[in-house]
Protein backbone atom coordinates (compact mmCIF):
# COMPACT_ATOMS: atom_id res chain seq x y z
CA UNK A 1 0.00 0.00 0.00
CA UNK A 2 1.54 3.46 -0.54
CA UNK A 3 2.43 6.07 2.09
CA UNK A 4 -0.66 6.56 4.52
CA UNK A 5 -2.68 9.97 5.20
CA UNK A 6 -0.58 9.74 8.87
CA UNK A 7 3.07 8.84 7.24
CA UNK A 8 2.18 11.96 5.15
CA UNK A 9 0.83 14.49 8.18
CA UNK A 10 3.52 13.64 10.12
CA UNK A 11 6.48 14.34 7.55
CA UNK A 12 8.77 17.19 9.19
CA UNK A 13 8.08 20.87 8.45
CA UNK A 14 10.93 20.94 5.41
CA UNK A 15 9.09 18.59 3.58
CA UNK A 16 6.33 21.91 3.36
CA UNK A 17 3.45 19.02 3.55
CA UNK A 18 0.15 20.15 4.91
CA UNK A 19 -3.43 18.71 4.77
CA UNK A 20 -4.00 21.21 1.25
CA UNK A 21 -1.37 18.13 0.01
CA UNK A 22 -4.04 15.59 0.81
CA UNK A 23 -5.44 14.38 -2.12
CA UNK A 24 -8.75 11.74 -3.17
CA UNK A 25 -6.02 8.65 -4.00
CA UNK A 26 -4.76 9.19 -0.75
CA UNK A 27 -7.77 8.80 1.11
CA UNK A 28 -8.90 6.29 -1.39
CA UNK A 29 -6.04 4.28 -0.31
CA UNK A 30 -6.03 4.34 3.16
CA UNK A 31 -9.40 3.57 3.25
CA UNK A 32 -8.92 0.24 1.28
CA UNK A 33 -6.52 -0.72 3.38
CA UNK A 34 -8.10 -0.13 6.49
CA UNK A 35 -10.71 -2.58 4.27
CA UNK A 36 -8.36 -5.15 4.43
CA UNK A 37 -7.66 -4.80 8.18
CA UNK A 38 -11.01 -5.33 8.80
CA UNK A 39 -11.39 -8.26 6.97
CA UNK A 40 -14.00 -6.62 4.37
CA UNK A 41 -13.62 -8.10 0.97
CA UNK A 42 -14.02 -5.18 -1.82
CA UNK A 43 -13.20 -4.84 -5.58
CA UNK A 44 -13.04 -1.67 -7.16
CA UNK A 45 -15.70 -1.42 -9.97
CA UNK A 46 -15.12 0.42 -13.08
CA UNK A 47 -12.47 1.69 -15.34
CA UNK A 48 -9.25 2.24 -12.98
CA UNK A 49 -6.99 3.73 -15.66
CA UNK A 50 -7.75 7.65 -14.80
CA UNK A 51 -5.92 7.04 -11.01
CA UNK A 52 -4.56 8.39 -9.56
CA UNK A 53 -6.71 11.37 -10.68
CA UNK A 54 -9.89 11.62 -8.82
CA UNK A 55 -10.93 15.05 -9.10
CA UNK A 56 -13.61 14.49 -11.18
CA UNK A 57 -16.30 11.67 -10.78
CA UNK A 58 -17.00 9.06 -7.81
CA UNK A 59 -15.48 5.33 -6.93
CA UNK A 60 -17.47 2.60 -7.63
CA UNK A 61 -17.09 -0.34 -4.86
CA UNK A 62 -18.48 -3.74 -4.24
CA UNK A 63 -18.59 -5.25 -0.65
CA UNK A 64 -19.67 -8.28 1.00
CA UNK A 65 -23.71 -8.11 1.76
CA UNK A 66 -23.04 -7.92 5.44
CA UNK A 67 -19.91 -5.24 5.32
CA UNK A 68 -21.84 -1.89 5.28
CA UNK A 69 -21.36 -1.37 9.07
CA UNK A 70 -17.72 -2.60 9.03
CA UNK A 71 -17.30 0.47 6.06
CA UNK A 72 -19.10 3.10 8.05
CA UNK A 73 -17.10 2.39 11.05
CA UNK A 74 -13.84 2.44 8.97
CA UNK A 75 -15.02 5.80 7.54
CA UNK A 76 -16.07 7.27 10.60
CA UNK A 77 -12.69 6.27 12.20
CA UNK A 78 -10.74 7.71 9.69
CA UNK A 79 -11.96 11.51 11.24
CA UNK A 80 -9.53 10.59 13.63
CA UNK A 81 -6.46 10.39 11.67
CA UNK A 82 -6.62 12.72 8.84
CA UNK A 83 -8.69 15.65 7.46
CA UNK A 84 -11.00 13.67 5.72
CA UNK A 85 -14.92 13.77 7.15
CA UNK A 86 -17.47 12.01 6.24
CA UNK A 87 -20.14 14.11 5.23
CA UNK A 88 -22.96 12.35 3.33
CA UNK A 89 -24.22 8.84 3.07
CA UNK A 90 -27.45 8.56 0.50
CA UNK A 91 -28.65 4.74 0.21
CA UNK A 92 -30.17 5.24 -3.46
CA UNK A 93 -30.77 1.65 -4.04
CA UNK A 94 -31.14 -1.04 -1.17
CA UNK A 95 -27.81 -2.62 -1.57
CA UNK A 96 -26.00 0.67 -2.65
CA UNK A 97 -24.77 3.93 -0.51
CA UNK A 98 -23.36 6.72 -1.85
CA UNK A 99 -20.31 8.18 0.79
CA UNK A 100 -18.87 11.38 0.59
CA UNK A 101 -16.19 12.35 2.25
CA UNK A 102 -14.52 16.13 2.24
CA UNK A 103 -11.50 17.61 3.40
CA UNK A 104 -9.40 21.09 2.97
CA UNK A 105 -7.80 22.08 0.26
CA UNK A 106 -6.04 24.89 -0.77
CA UNK A 107 -6.89 27.94 0.40
CA UNK A 108 -9.37 26.18 2.78
CA UNK A 109 -11.81 25.43 -0.08
CA UNK A 110 -13.89 21.49 0.80
CA UNK A 111 -11.96 18.97 -1.65
CA UNK A 112 -14.07 16.06 -1.94
CA UNK A 113 -13.98 11.90 -2.35
CA UNK A 114 -17.18 10.05 -3.51
CA UNK A 115 -17.80 6.34 -2.70
CA UNK A 116 -20.28 4.51 -4.87
CA UNK A 117 -20.67 1.23 -3.03
CA UNK A 118 -22.90 -1.71 -3.11
CA UNK A 119 -23.65 -5.24 -2.72
CA UNK A 120 -25.58 -6.77 -4.54
CA UNK A 121 -26.13 -4.48 -7.68
CA UNK A 122 -29.94 -3.78 -8.08
CA UNK A 123 -31.28 -0.68 -10.12
CA UNK A 124 -34.74 0.90 -9.93
CA UNK A 125 -35.49 -1.84 -7.65
CA UNK A 126 -34.25 -4.80 -9.97
CA UNK A 127 -31.64 -6.88 -9.07
CA UNK A 128 -28.90 -7.11 -11.29
CA UNK A 129 -25.86 -8.68 -10.27
CA UNK A 130 -25.23 -10.49 -6.79
CA UNK A 131 -21.95 -9.61 -4.38
CA UNK A 132 -20.94 -12.80 -4.98
CA UNK A 133 -20.71 -11.95 -8.77
CA UNK A 134 -18.08 -9.41 -7.89
CA UNK A 135 -16.11 -10.41 -4.57
CA UNK A 136 -16.31 -14.01 -5.41
CA UNK A 137 -13.51 -14.22 -7.94
CA UNK A 138 -11.46 -11.31 -6.97
CA UNK A 139 -8.34 -10.31 -8.05
CA UNK A 140 -4.80 -8.56 -6.43
CA UNK A 141 -3.80 -5.87 -8.40
CA UNK A 142 -0.96 -2.90 -7.86
CA UNK A 143 -2.13 -0.14 -8.89
CA UNK A 144 0.57 3.39 -8.36
CA UNK A 145 2.03 1.60 -5.53
CA UNK A 146 -0.74 0.19 -3.80
CA UNK A 147 -2.28 -2.85 -3.37
CA UNK A 148 -5.41 -3.22 -4.24
CA UNK A 149 -8.53 -5.96 -5.21
CA UNK A 150 -10.85 -5.81 -8.36
CA UNK A 151 -13.28 -8.53 -9.86
CA UNK A 152 -13.43 -11.04 -12.67
CA UNK A 153 -12.60 -9.44 -15.79
CA UNK A 154 -16.74 -10.68 -16.96
CA UNK A 155 -17.75 -9.18 -13.63
CA UNK A 156 -15.95 -5.66 -14.45
CA UNK A 157 -17.32 -6.17 -18.10
CA UNK A 158 -20.81 -6.57 -17.28
CA UNK A 159 -20.92 -4.09 -14.16
CA UNK A 160 -19.76 -1.42 -17.01
CA UNK A 161 -22.04 -2.25 -19.42
CA UNK A 162 -24.59 -2.02 -17.22
CA UNK A 163 -24.35 1.17 -16.25
CA UNK A 164 -23.30 2.69 -19.93
CA UNK A 165 -26.51 1.12 -21.14
CA UNK A 166 -28.41 2.92 -17.90
CA UNK A 167 -27.04 6.18 -18.79
CA UNK A 168 -27.49 5.64 -23.07
CA UNK A 169 -24.54 6.60 -23.73
CA UNK A 170 -20.10 5.89 -24.26
CA UNK A 171 -17.55 7.83 -24.94
CA UNK A 172 -14.75 7.14 -27.09
CA UNK A 173 -12.19 6.33 -23.66
CA UNK A 174 -15.28 4.45 -22.13
CA UNK A 175 -15.56 1.95 -25.04
CA UNK A 176 -11.57 1.63 -25.36
CA UNK A 177 -11.81 0.22 -21.90
CA UNK A 178 -14.57 -2.00 -22.48
CA UNK A 179 -12.69 -3.29 -25.90
CA UNK A 180 -9.43 -4.14 -23.85
CA UNK A 181 -11.34 -5.16 -20.98
CA UNK A 182 -13.09 -7.96 -23.56
CA UNK A 183 -9.90 -8.73 -25.13
CA UNK A 184 -8.19 -10.20 -22.09
CA UNK A 185 -10.91 -12.19 -21.53
CA UNK A 186 -11.36 -16.15 -22.93
CA UNK A 187 -13.35 -17.25 -25.80
CA UNK A 188 -16.03 -18.87 -23.35
CA UNK A 189 -15.65 -15.88 -21.03
CA UNK A 190 -17.12 -13.55 -24.00
CA UNK A 191 -19.90 -16.03 -25.33
CA UNK A 192 -20.83 -16.36 -21.22
CA UNK A 193 -21.18 -12.54 -20.96
CA UNK A 194 -22.51 -12.02 -24.57
CA UNK A 195 -25.37 -14.64 -23.70
CA UNK A 196 -26.30 -12.53 -21.01
CA UNK A 197 -26.59 -9.29 -23.16
CA UNK A 198 -28.59 -11.02 -25.63
CA UNK A 199 -26.24 -12.16 -28.11
CA UNK A 200 -26.00 -15.54 -29.70
CA UNK A 201 -22.19 -15.62 -30.17
CA UNK A 202 -19.26 -13.34 -29.09
CA UNK A 203 -18.15 -12.55 -32.20
CA UNK A 204 -20.90 -10.65 -32.78
CA UNK A 205 -21.20 -9.19 -29.09
CA UNK A 206 -17.25 -7.85 -29.90
CA UNK A 207 -18.50 -6.02 -33.04
CA UNK A 208 -21.16 -4.69 -31.29
CA UNK A 209 -19.23 -3.27 -28.28
CA UNK A 210 -16.75 -2.02 -31.17
CA UNK A 211 -19.39 0.03 -32.75
CA UNK A 212 -20.71 1.36 -29.48
CA UNK A 213 -18.51 4.82 -29.89
CA UNK A 214 -19.44 5.66 -33.21
CA UNK A 215 -21.82 8.87 -33.57
CA UNK A 216 -24.82 6.60 -35.07
CA UNK A 217 -24.89 4.42 -31.51
CA UNK A 218 -23.34 7.01 -29.29
CA UNK A 219 -26.65 7.97 -28.26
CA UNK A 220 -28.14 4.93 -27.16
CA UNK A 221 -26.43 1.37 -26.44
CA UNK A 222 -29.30 -1.03 -27.76
CA UNK A 223 -28.17 -4.38 -25.69
CA UNK A 224 -30.87 -6.37 -23.11
CA UNK A 225 -29.14 -7.31 -19.95
CA UNK A 226 -30.33 -10.79 -18.39
CA UNK A 227 -29.56 -11.36 -14.89
CA UNK A 228 -28.34 -14.27 -13.23
CA UNK A 229 -30.73 -13.87 -10.26
CA UNK A 230 -34.74 -13.15 -10.69
CA UNK A 231 -35.95 -9.71 -7.96
CA UNK A 232 -38.16 -11.77 -5.40
CA UNK A 233 -41.32 -10.19 -3.48
CA UNK A 234 -38.54 -10.19 -0.43
CA UNK A 235 -36.30 -7.62 -2.82
CA UNK A 236 -40.19 -5.31 -3.36
CA UNK A 237 -40.29 -4.85 0.27
CA UNK A 238 -36.64 -3.97 1.12
CA UNK A 239 -37.24 -1.16 -1.78
CA UNK A 240 -40.21 0.24 -0.08
CA UNK A 241 -38.70 0.61 3.20
CA UNK A 242 -35.96 2.16 1.86
CA UNK A 243 -38.22 4.60 0.56
CA UNK A 244 -39.53 4.84 3.37
CA UNK A 245 -36.46 5.44 5.66
CA UNK A 246 -35.51 8.56 2.74
CA UNK A 247 -39.23 10.04 3.66
CA UNK A 248 -38.61 9.41 7.26
CA UNK A 249 -35.55 10.45 8.03
CA UNK A 250 -34.03 12.99 4.87
CA UNK A 251 -30.35 13.15 4.36
CA UNK A 252 -30.49 16.64 3.06
CA UNK A 253 -29.75 20.08 4.88
CA UNK A 254 -31.86 23.17 5.54
CA UNK A 255 -29.64 26.17 6.50
CA UNK A 256 -30.39 29.89 6.83
CA UNK A 257 -28.19 32.38 5.64
CA UNK A 258 -28.93 35.79 8.06
CA UNK A 259 -26.84 39.10 8.76
CA UNK A 260 -27.35 42.74 8.21
CA UNK A 261 -28.34 45.17 5.17
CA UNK A 262 -25.47 45.00 3.20
CA UNK A 263 -22.87 41.89 4.80
CA UNK A 264 -23.07 40.02 1.22
CA UNK A 265 -25.87 37.43 1.77
CA UNK A 266 -26.66 36.96 -1.90
CA UNK A 267 -22.75 36.76 -3.17
CA UNK A 268 -21.92 34.46 -0.38
CA UNK A 269 -24.68 32.23 -0.96
CA UNK A 270 -23.46 31.69 -4.70
CA UNK A 271 -20.32 30.88 -3.57
CA UNK A 272 -21.22 28.75 -1.01
CA UNK A 273 -23.32 26.71 -2.94
CA UNK A 274 -20.71 26.13 -5.52
CA UNK A 275 -18.08 24.73 -2.83
CA UNK A 276 -20.78 22.45 -1.01
CA UNK A 277 -22.70 21.10 -3.97
CA UNK A 278 -20.80 18.09 -4.31
CA UNK A 279 -22.21 17.11 -1.28
CA UNK A 280 -25.74 16.93 -1.99
CA UNK A 281 -27.83 15.73 -4.77
CA UNK A 282 -30.04 18.86 -5.46
CA UNK A 283 -29.57 22.36 -4.23
CA UNK A 284 -32.90 25.11 -3.68
CA UNK A 285 -32.22 28.36 -3.00
CA UNK A 286 -35.11 30.20 -1.31
CA UNK A 287 -35.44 33.66 -0.45
CA UNK A 288 -37.09 34.90 3.14
CA UNK A 289 -39.92 32.68 2.34
CA UNK A 290 -40.98 29.58 0.38
CA UNK A 291 -43.44 31.71 -2.00
CA UNK A 292 -46.30 29.40 -3.01
CA UNK A 293 -48.51 31.90 -3.57
CA UNK A 294 -48.73 35.34 -5.04
CA UNK A 295 -45.47 36.82 -4.45
CA UNK A 296 -45.08 39.65 -2.72
CA UNK A 297 -42.81 43.00 -2.96
CA UNK A 298 -40.90 41.26 -0.05
CA UNK A 299 -39.11 39.32 -2.60
CA UNK A 300 -37.54 41.97 -4.58
CA UNK A 301 -34.64 43.14 -4.35
CA UNK A 302 -34.72 46.96 -3.02
CA UNK A 303 -32.44 49.76 -2.58
CA UNK A 304 -33.63 51.46 0.43
CA UNK A 305 -35.71 48.63 2.67
CA UNK A 306 -37.06 51.56 5.10
CA UNK A 307 -38.51 53.69 2.79
CA UNK A 308 -42.26 52.79 3.25
CA UNK A 309 -44.21 52.86 5.86
CA UNK A 310 -45.70 49.96 8.11
CA UNK A 311 -48.67 48.58 7.37
CA UNK A 312 -51.63 48.84 9.87
CA UNK A 313 -52.40 46.17 12.63
CA UNK A 314 -55.15 44.25 10.89
CA UNK A 315 -53.16 44.15 7.62
CA UNK A 316 -49.74 43.39 9.41
CA UNK A 317 -51.70 40.70 11.33
CA UNK A 318 -53.42 39.75 8.02
CA UNK A 319 -50.03 39.39 6.18
CA UNK A 320 -48.22 37.64 9.56
CA UNK A 321 -50.82 34.93 9.09
CA UNK A 322 -50.37 34.42 5.84
CA UNK A 323 -46.41 34.31 6.15
CA UNK A 324 -46.94 31.30 8.30
CA UNK A 325 -49.21 29.09 6.09
CA UNK A 326 -46.60 29.91 3.36
CA UNK A 327 -43.82 28.73 5.68
CA UNK A 328 -45.92 25.69 7.08
CA UNK A 329 -47.44 24.51 3.50
CA UNK A 330 -44.05 25.53 1.91
CA UNK A 331 -42.39 23.04 4.34
CA UNK A 332 -44.23 20.16 3.18
CA UNK A 333 -44.52 21.10 -0.50
CA UNK A 334 -41.25 22.27 -1.10
CA UNK A 335 -38.50 21.74 1.59
CA UNK A 336 -39.12 18.43 3.04
CA UNK A 337 -39.49 16.88 -0.74
CA UNK A 338 -35.92 18.47 -1.59
CA UNK A 339 -34.43 17.35 1.93
CA UNK A 340 -35.48 13.40 1.04
CA UNK A 341 -34.06 13.55 -2.47
CA UNK A 342 -30.90 14.25 -0.26
CA UNK A 343 -30.85 18.11 -1.51
CA UNK A 344 -29.67 21.44 0.07
CA UNK A 345 -32.02 23.89 0.98
CA UNK A 346 -30.70 27.26 1.68
CA UNK A 347 -32.47 30.45 2.55
CA UNK A 348 -31.02 34.10 1.89
CA UNK A 349 -33.12 35.44 4.77
CA UNK A 350 -35.80 33.87 7.35
CA UNK A 351 -38.54 34.49 9.72
CA UNK A 352 -36.27 35.91 12.34
CA UNK A 353 -35.33 38.46 9.92
CA UNK A 354 -38.86 40.50 10.44
CA UNK A 355 -38.70 40.16 13.88
CA UNK A 356 -35.12 42.04 13.75
CA UNK A 357 -36.03 44.34 11.05
CA UNK A 358 -39.60 45.12 11.21
CA UNK A 359 -39.45 48.26 8.95
CA UNK A 360 -38.30 46.06 6.03
CA UNK A 361 -41.48 43.71 5.98
CA UNK A 362 -43.47 46.91 6.85
CA UNK A 363 -45.33 44.91 9.91
CA UNK A 364 -47.27 47.54 12.29
CA UNK A 365 -48.50 44.61 14.37
CA UNK A 366 -47.77 43.31 18.33
CA UNK A 367 -44.62 42.38 18.88
CA UNK A 368 -45.72 39.74 21.01
CA UNK A 369 -47.42 38.28 17.86
CA UNK A 370 -45.02 38.24 15.87
CA UNK A 371 -42.60 36.12 18.54
CA UNK A 372 -45.76 33.97 19.34
CA UNK A 373 -45.96 32.87 15.43
CA UNK A 374 -42.15 31.69 15.09
CA UNK A 375 -43.23 28.62 17.44
CA UNK A 376 -45.44 27.58 13.83
CA UNK A 377 -42.58 28.23 11.54
CA UNK A 378 -40.51 24.69 10.82
CA UNK A 379 -36.71 25.52 12.58
CA UNK A 380 -33.53 24.91 10.20
CA UNK A 381 -31.05 22.60 10.90
CA UNK A 382 -29.00 25.18 10.38
CA UNK A 383 -28.37 29.41 10.85
CA UNK A 384 -24.99 31.01 9.43
CA UNK A 385 -25.09 34.85 10.31
CA UNK A 386 -22.60 36.56 8.76
CA UNK A 387 -21.14 38.94 11.27
CA UNK A 388 -19.19 41.85 11.20
CA UNK A 389 -18.01 45.49 11.70
CA UNK A 390 -20.19 47.82 10.70
CA UNK A 391 -17.99 50.18 9.61
CA UNK A 392 -17.17 47.01 7.04
CA UNK A 393 -20.01 46.84 6.26
CA UNK A 394 -21.35 50.17 5.10
CA UNK A 395 -17.83 50.53 3.46
CA UNK A 396 -19.17 48.50 0.70
CA UNK A 397 -23.24 48.87 0.52
CA UNK A 398 -25.26 51.74 2.43
CA UNK A 399 -28.77 50.00 2.39
CA UNK A 400 -29.41 51.44 5.42
CA UNK A 401 -27.95 54.43 7.80
CA UNK A 402 -24.37 53.60 9.70
CA UNK A 403 -26.86 53.37 13.32
CA UNK A 404 -29.45 50.92 11.37
CA UNK A 405 -26.40 48.93 10.71
CA UNK A 406 -25.12 48.86 14.00
CA UNK A 407 -27.93 47.85 15.68
CA UNK A 408 -29.01 45.24 13.06
CA UNK A 409 -25.25 43.87 13.82
CA UNK A 410 -25.95 43.58 17.78
CA UNK A 411 -29.41 42.15 16.81
CA UNK A 412 -28.54 39.60 15.16
CA UNK A 413 -25.25 38.87 17.43
CA UNK A 414 -27.52 38.49 20.44
CA UNK A 415 -30.34 36.47 18.14
CA UNK A 416 -27.15 33.63 17.54
CA UNK A 417 -26.45 33.53 21.05
CA UNK A 418 -30.12 32.67 21.86
CA UNK A 419 -29.94 29.75 19.23
CA UNK A 420 -28.78 26.52 19.80
CA UNK A 421 -28.19 26.48 16.05
CA UNK A 422 -26.61 28.67 15.27
CA UNK A 423 -22.85 29.97 13.56
CA UNK A 424 -21.02 32.57 13.19
CA UNK A 425 -19.04 33.85 9.97
CA UNK A 426 -16.94 36.90 9.62
CA UNK A 427 -18.05 39.22 6.95
CA UNK A 428 -15.50 41.44 7.13
CA UNK A 429 -12.78 39.20 5.47
CA UNK A 430 -12.91 38.84 1.32
CA UNK A 431 -16.03 37.24 -0.36
CA UNK A 432 -14.64 33.85 -0.81
CA UNK A 433 -12.81 33.18 2.36
CA UNK A 434 -16.29 34.15 3.92
CA UNK A 435 -18.16 31.68 1.70
CA UNK A 436 -15.36 28.80 2.60
CA UNK A 437 -16.24 29.68 6.24
CA UNK A 438 -19.85 29.53 5.63
CA UNK A 439 -19.14 26.29 3.23
CA UNK A 440 -17.22 24.52 6.38
CA UNK A 441 -19.93 25.36 8.97
CA UNK A 442 -22.87 23.59 6.20
CA UNK A 443 -20.74 20.57 5.72
CA UNK A 444 -19.29 20.39 9.30
CA UNK A 445 -23.55 20.37 10.22
CA UNK A 446 -23.81 18.04 7.65
CA UNK A 447 -21.24 15.62 8.89
CA UNK A 448 -22.47 15.27 12.94
CA UNK A 449 -26.06 15.01 11.18
CA UNK A 450 -24.83 12.24 8.94
CA UNK A 451 -22.69 10.44 11.75
CA UNK A 452 -25.50 10.73 13.72
CA UNK A 453 -27.69 8.46 11.39
CA UNK A 454 -25.93 6.09 10.93
CA UNK A 455 -25.23 5.15 14.52
CA UNK A 456 -21.52 6.55 14.91
CA UNK A 457 -20.03 9.08 17.55
CA UNK A 458 -19.71 12.90 16.57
Amino acid sequence: MSANLSEILTKSETDHVSATDVSGWHILTDILAALDRSTVEYVILGDTTRFPDLTSGDVDLAIGADDFAKLEAVLVQLQDESPARLVQVIEHEQTSRFYVLAWKGPAGRPQYLQLDVCSDYFRSGTLLMTADEFIGERENHTIHGADVYLPSREAALTYYLIKKIEKGSISVEQNEYLLSTLSRMTEPQRADVASRFGFPDAAEFGSWIKDLASSKNAAKPGATFKPNTRTTIVHRLREVARLIRRVASPNGLFVVLMGPDGSGKTTINNLSREYTETAFWGVRYLHFRPFLGISGDDDDIVEDPHAEPPRGTLSSIAKLAYYVFDYALGYLTKIRPCLSRSGLVIFDRYYEDMQIDQRRYRYGGPRFLLNLARWFVPTPDLYVFLDGDANVIQSRKQEVSFAETERQVDAYRTLASALPNAELCDASLEPEDVAICVSWKILDMLSDKTIQRIGGKV
